[in-house]
């Protein structure tokens, strides 16, 4: 590839693509899709986005497979496109796990970017210069052609605002230069994108009076109000009707010269910028007017009340507000997780980009940096660093610019501070009569207004009512007007009527702010309102509460009674006590579906769960509540391993995948505490699950961290530990692991003298000789376990290795004797009605069926075999019947339907990591290429898959291998000269790359 080739994606004003100096047609972009995932590649930070993302945005309405049809050939016309304009194949447009990519990154110029980063810099300096340049880089509108797309649709009005914002700031920043030509000129490009902006109207009204033209800023207010009668039939706001009235009463005087402009230079930092408007505060319509007014004077403000009270929105709302008087700008500094209070001016030089110096103080070094500037900074939670009062006090006075709006629990007590108590919401009367007539009134009452919000943004559906506002003004007196109790308490009304609400308030809220002072203070909030629920549960209720935190994932009514259970306590209903926690809504009841209905689970938010854990460790009773709870999850365990050998498998891995973060927190805590013995005794019966799900890697890991810490481990357990991480070793196309394993856990099961276990240990032992290419071997081990499984009457064993044995013949061409030998393992497994078994066999028999030429008895095998894998959701075994059926099509010749099984087949070994699977598919693919005449494509892949085979020691098995020889046999001899080149080519491919250029083979195209 061309070093310097680039991939330049512009967005603002239209789609456009040029690859180095070549545009992508416009013709390619028919395809709108293709275009699409383009766009929003470009759109995301690092290019990248998960498929899942892809399909859920542009295919929200099909079904996987249709979407994941559409995804295909969607790329297909892409990749096509950038092609077209000169880009290498596979260059600008990967795949990268599950992932697709627009890279590489720094390749890839998209005008989007360059925009939000010119902005970036803009905010951080004083520099007009900056902004022109900023501004210059929005050509237009993101995406004008795309404006019924939702994902464009809150982009576009983000950047837009973010455009608009700049000008407005280019205009203060020229403004306070006394430069009012440029500052005029910046609010007319703001008119000119949106002529109704009344802030810019008012803005050239001033800057006008401000260069003594009254006339023209009366002339220009007289048009405004015209077109905005015109347009929508209203008035100019009450502000901008007064700016006229005192410009032409000779009210407004020019401006004075501007002050020199400072010589340092401050940069806010990303992350203290002002946060984005999430919520305008209710009810504090007068504190916002106030505070303004207030800063116009004070260089010192500081919001002080108690915890709750809301005065960190109220800063931040009141920030917003003035920011614009602030050229420098406006940073917000959260001090919640300082303790020191010599922290708090390096905190503030981190929010303002001014580097440290060890030669020079802080407070100097600040003060130098920030000079005359007009800044603002926003000192949030500074109640327990108020001793660092006398350093800001003297920052403000070395800097004569600086302001400060403060929000604390107490005032920092030095000259020039204003103080500001914020008081709880204004609350309602609460009427006896008459309240039908009174209901407009209380419901503009700022504290019932908050509940309302806040109740409909829990239940869409409630209003106040007559009936229910008495109630609701009744909770709002009980939790004295302050905002974050009101809030929470609206979000009940998912479950509980105000009036319910109202009688389950009996206590005061006097648990507010009696939480540890070592946490920061949202924290210190938030935990107080869980602890005022907490408070409200009967003793039976906390008890179960905060038992149930030992639950990492959801839980059934089983699991709560197993860990509510204890002999030396007296026992309570636990169905009624778990309901009274739904009631207080500490506990979530989830009903989906029709198994729901019968074993419906529950759930906590993370954040009380995480309150109902240091109530546990509080109450001493953590050690046996984890024993209980371990206990509970191993007779899960036993129960689903046997259950999985039967026709009950799938409900079982159903339920192991709803346990899965309960057993991942089990075993989590048996590691951390050392006790391998325990972790041995759960892991092992977890596997099947791990196995059938796609958890290999994972599951390999437990095991291995349990073996690790036990030094003298029980053979039993050791053995089937031992077993489990030969399986997971086999997904994972580790044989020489599998065989070491296996041929450890052989040895102590004949030990033991555990002969069913010994059967099942030699059978699997069996599986990694077969792979590694070792078939007498493997014949021998499977003679030997069929022989004790006949005498000890296992039918499990028998049927096991039966299937085994005809695997064997088959790969010997014994193709009748394989047959015979798998319909002999079937009939057993059908009697014993185990589903993945018959999936199993069923899959091997119709490839033996394949082999021997009868091509409708091998598709009816195929076809029970993928039906109940699907059910299953065995996503590797999946892969197999995929790769089965795809090689049954190639040989009636479908090229076209055996490209897509074998790119199916690669899709599910993808996504259970399992790298023969992966290799397998890719040389299938190479087969069914050669045979369609696509012979370097086929010679890449061919090269590819030996690369691959060779670096993790995989051995084909001989049928296999035979056929995938003739494939590349035919490809070089079409390929001519050029053959050793194509292999070559694809055996420096990784095998991520090898799957991606497989999967494009096996795409729409075909």
């Amino acid at each position: 590839m061309d070093r310097n080739l680039s991939l330049d994606v512009r967005l603002l004003g239209g789609f456009a693509l040029r690859v180095g100096d070549q545009l992508v047609p416009a013709t390619v972009w028919r395809q709108r899709r293709a275009a699409a995932i383009i766009k929003l590649l470009a759109l995301e930070p690092g290019h990248r986005l998960h498929r899942e993302q892809l399909l859920e945005t542009l295919w929200p309405d099909r079904d996987p497979e249709s979407a994941a049809n559409n995804l295909r050939v969607a790329l297909h016309h892409a990749r096509q496109g950038l092609e077209r304009a000169g880009a290498p194949a596979g260059v600008f447009l990967v795949r990268d796990g599950d992932s697709l990519v627009l890279g590489p990154h720094d390749a890839v110029q998209v005008d989007v970017t360059r925009f939000d980063q010119a902005v970036t810099r803009a905010w951080q300096h004083a520099d007009p210069a900056t902004a022109e340049r900023a501004a210059s880089f929005y050509q237009g509108d993101l995406l004008p052609e795309d404006p019924y797309e939702d994902w464009a649709a809150a982009r576009r009005e983000a950047l837009r605002a973010s455009y608009l914002t700049l000008l407005a700031r280019l205009s203060g920043m020229y403004e306070v230069r006394g430069d009012f030509s440029r500052a005029m000129a910046a609010q007319e490009r703001v008119l000119a994108a949106d002529p109704l902006e009344e802030t810019a109207h008012s803005s050239v009204m001033r800057l006008h009076a401000q260069m003594g033209n009254a006339s023209l800023a009366l002339a220009h207010y007289a048009r405004f109000e015209s077109v905005l009668e015109q347009e929508l039939g209203a008035a100019p706001e009450p502000e901008t009707r007064e700016l006229a009235a005192a410009i032409r009463e000779g009210r407004l005087t020019p401006a004075p010269p501007p002050p020199a402009p400072p010589l340092t230079d401050v940069r806010i930092a990303a992350a203290s910028r002002l946060p984005a408007a999430v919520d305008i505060p209710v009810g504090r319509e007068r504190e916002l007017a106030e505070l303004q007014r207030l800063l116009a004077s004070s260089r010192l403000v500081t919001l002080t009340g108690p915890g709750g009270i809301g005065k960190t929105r109220l800063a931040l709302e009141t920030a917003r507000v003035v920011e614009p008087r602030y050229p420098d700008g406006a940073a917000l500094v959260d001090l919640a997780p300082l303790r020191d209070p010599t922290l708090v001016l390096p905190a503030v030089s981190r929010a303002i980009g001014v580097e440290e110096s060890a030669g020079q103080p802080i407070g100097e070094l600040l003060a130098a940096s920030i000079g005359e500037r007009h800044l603002l900074l926003i000192l949030d939670n500074l109640e327990q660093v108020a001793e660092a009062g006398p350093g800001i006090a003297a920052l403000m006075t070395a800097c004569p610019n600086l302001t400060f709006l403060a929000t604390s629990r107490v005032r920092l007590r030095v000259r020039g501070e204003q103080e500001y108590p914020v008081s709880p919401l204004p609350l309602p009367d609460l009427p006896t009569s008459g309240i039908a007539a009174l209901m407009p009134d209380l419901a503009r009452t700022p504290a019932v207004a908050l509940f309302v919000r806040r109740a409909q943004a829990a239940r869409p559906d409630f209003r106040l009512t007559p009936e229910n506002v008495s109630a609701v003004a009744a909770v709002c007196h009980r939790l004295d007007g302050l905002p974050l109790a009101i809030e929470l308490a609206a979000a009940r009304v998912r479950v509980l009527t105000p009036d319910h609400l109202l009688r389950r308030m009996a206590r005061p809220l006097d648990v507010l702010g009696m939480t540890a002072a070592d946490v920061p203070a949202r924290q210190r909030t938030l935990r107080d309102t869980i602890a005022w629920s907490h408070a409200l549960l009967d003793p039976d209720e906390q008890m179960l509460f905060r038992r149930l935190s030992v639950f990492a994932g959801s839980w059934t009514l089983e699991g709560a009674e197993a860990v509510a259970a204890s002999a030396d306590e007296p026992a309570f209903d636990t169905v009624e006590t778990l309901a009274g926690l739904i009631d207080h809504s500490l506990v979530n009841a989830r009903h989906e579906g029709e198994k729901a209905e019968v074993e419906p689970r529950y759930t906590m938010l993370e954040t009380i769960r995480e309150f109902a854990i240091e109530q546990l460790a509080a109450s001493g009773e953590i050690v046996p509540i984890e024993r209980a709870f371990e206990s509970f999850l191993l007779r899960l365990a036993g129960r689903a391993e046997a259950g999985m050998r039967g026709p009950d498998q799938l409900n079982w891995l159903e339920r192991l995948e709803e346990e899965h973060d309960n057993v991942r927190a089990a075993l989590g805590r048996m590691v951390d505490r050392g006790d391998g013995e325990a972790a041995l005794s759960l892991a092992p019966r977890i596997a099947p699950f791990w196995r059938a799900r796609g958890y290999a890697v994972e599951g390999r890991s437990w095991l291995e961290r349990a073996l690790e810490l036990v030094d003298d481990p029980r053979p039993g357990p050791r053995a089937a530990a031992l077993d489990a991480l030969g399986g997971l070793a086999i997904d994972l196309g580790d044989y020489d692991a599998a065989d070491r394993h296996y041929r450890e856990s052989v040895d102590l099961w004949w030990k033991l003298g555990d002969r069913p276990a010994l059967v099942q240990g030699l059978y699997d032992l069996s599986i990694a000789r077969t792979n590694r290419g070792a078939f007498d071997e493997a014949q021998s081990l499977l003679e030997e376990a069929l022989a004790i499984a006949r005498e000890e009457h296992d039918e499990r064993g028998m049927a096991a290795t039966l299937h085994n044995l005809g695997m064997l013949a088959r790969e010997n061409g014994h193709l009748g004797r394989a047959i015979d030998l798998l319909e002999e393992a079937m009939a057993i497994w059908r009697q014993l009605g185990d589903p993945h078994w018959i999936g199993a066999t069923a899959s091997n028999l119709g490839d033996a069926h394949r082999l021997a030429g009868d091509a409708e008895r091998a598709r009816a095998c195929f076809d029970e075999s993928a039906a109940l894998y699907s059910r299953l959701g065995d996503r590797f075994a999946l892969g197999v019947i995929a790769n089965h059926r795809g090689l049954l099509e190639q040989d009636a010749g479908h090229t076209a339907e055996a490209f897509r099984l074998h790119g199916e087949a690669l899709h599910h070994f993808d996504a259970v990591r399992a790298p023969l699977g992966a290799i397998e598919s890719i040389e299938w693919l190479a087969v069914s290429a050669a045979g369609a005449g696509q012979a370097s494509s086929a010679l890449r892949l061919f090269g590819a898959a030996d690369a691959a085979r060779k670096a993790l020691g995989l051995t084909p098995l001989s049928i296999d291998a035979a056929l995938v020889a003739t494939g590349r046999d035919r490809a070089m001899r079409d390929a001519g000269s050029d053959a050793a080149e194509h292999l070559a080519s694809g055996a420096a491919l990784t095998l991520d790359q090898a799957r991606d250029a497989a999967l494009e083979l096996a795409g729409p195209s075909r």
